[in-house]
């Protein structure tokens, strides 16, 4: 061997009789020191040689088989073993070859799929016709690898996750062979799509506001970037982004008194933006209809404005008053208001006296013409006597407006 390697120690293992009896016999250098003698079968002095000799070795010389071992000076050992044929007297003793069967792999895969989504793919493995179970077979798209096992049938499946950008790629599936079968592989021409996409528009949001929510085609909420284009009197484009679950609210809408119409909308063609493109979705559009943003003004004499506090007799009907800049009809109101809740009676509070009452059983709307006013008589509950109530009235285009009362 190379001096280099520092070799201390060379020894060899035997047996001539099988495994069941081995022996080591440590070999002797070829070299040549006032202290040490040549042994005997070197010849020549050359350090790279180490020799020895097996007591009565001629006997077995046959049936011997043997390995050689080296040690350097750090402990590192190696052997060699005629990759576990062993050596003889003669040499390596024969080994037979083994023979690996030829395999054929057929891919089965789907001709394209979304992104985001997933394609089923199988494989099957035969050798001369017959099929090979239990063997692995690794799947690829992409950067995506998934391993699988064949079944006695020879076929073996996988569900890969179609990640990749959109495009022409190829998804291949492999066999690395063992030690009877020889290896195998196929391919096939894979193209990832663009996936769908899906835009909703909520409406009726108190504030004022709306709610715009994104999914790709499979449903999933998307993260990203949608565009709500508000026209009417005035026209705006406002970037909304949606959240974990591709819902971006936006309340109280950044418009005045008027009807508007509304558009959401994700990549394509965004007015004062062109068009905007994404790699990996298709564009969508959604009409939300139409909202109408009322003028709200009020609330007028006998109910005065947070933050007083309105004092009336349990049991009476306050007219509630205000004006929407015209007659809008009596269905002003979102479902189930106006209504009122229980507060705490704060102390030192500015209280203001009803001192315009009915005595009517029911509660009801109506519009006068002359004074552009609505009222709302409200009739309340005698035994709301000693406590305190909000009146809270929330009108169909979302904005709230709301009261305070202390009943005696």
């Amino acid at each position: 061997g190379n001096p280099a390697a520092g070799v201390q120690q060379v020894w060899v293992t035997y047996t001539e009789d099988g495994p069941s009896r081995w022996q080591s016999l440590d070999l002797d250098q070829c070299f040549v020191t006032p202290a040490h003698a040549l042994p005997a079968g070197c010849g020549v002095a050359e350090s790279t040689r180490w020799v020895g000799r097996i007591t009565n070795g001629a006997g077995f010389a046959t049936n011997l088989r043997f390995m050689a071992q080296a040690v350097n000076g750090v402990g590192l050992v190696t052997l060699d073993d005629a990759l576990g044929a062993y050596y003889t007297v003669a040499g390596p003793a024969s080994v037979t070859p083994i023979v690996q069967a030829a395999t054929t792999l057929v891919l089965t895969a789907p001709p394209a799929a979304v992104f985001g989504s997933t394609a089923s793919v199988s494989a099957m493995v035969s050798a001369g016709g017959t099929p090979v179970g239990n063997v692995p077979v690794t799947f690829t798209l992409g950067s995506t690898t998934v391993s699988s096992t064949t079944f006695p049938n020879g076929t073996a499946t996988a569900t890969l996750p179609v990640t990749g950008l959109p495009g022409p790629t190829s998804v291949r599936a492999s066999f690395a062979g063992t030690n009877t079968f020889l290896a195998s592989s196929a391919s096939a021409a894979f193209t990832v799509a663009k996936s769908p996409t899906n835009l909703t528009i909520t409406t009726g949001l108190v504030g004022p506001g709306v709610k715009v929510t994104l999914k790709d085609g499979r449903g999933g909420p998307l993260q990203r970037t949608v565009y709500l284009i508000v026209s009417g009197s005035q026209q705006k484009v406002i970037a909304l982004t949606t959240n974990f679950l591709g819902e971006a609210t936006l309340s109280p809408l950044p418009l005045g008194p008027g009807t508007y119409s509304l558009q959401a909308q994700f990549l394509g063609e965004v007015p004062g933006l062109g068009t905007l493109s994404d790699p990996t979705y298709i564009p969508s559009v959604a009409s939300g209809g139409s909202i109408r943003i009322l003028s709200w003004s009020g609330f007028f004499q006998p109910v005065d404005n947070l933050p007083a506090v309105n004092s009336a007799k349990a049991g009476s009907a306050v007219p509630v008053k205000f004006s929407l800049a015209g007659n809008q009809g009596l269905n002003i109101f979102a479902p189930n208001y106006p209504l009122s809740v229980p507060i705490a009676c704060a102390s030192g509070g500015v209280e203001s006296d009803i001192d315009q009452t009915s005595t009517t059983s029911t509660s009801g709307l109506s519009y006068d013409l002359t004074s552009d006013q609505y009222s709302y008589l409200w009739k309340t509950d005698k035994t709301w006597a000693g406590t305190c109530r909000q009146l809270q009235i929330l009108l169909v285009d979302g904005t709230p407006h709301v009261a305070n009362f202390k009943f005696k």
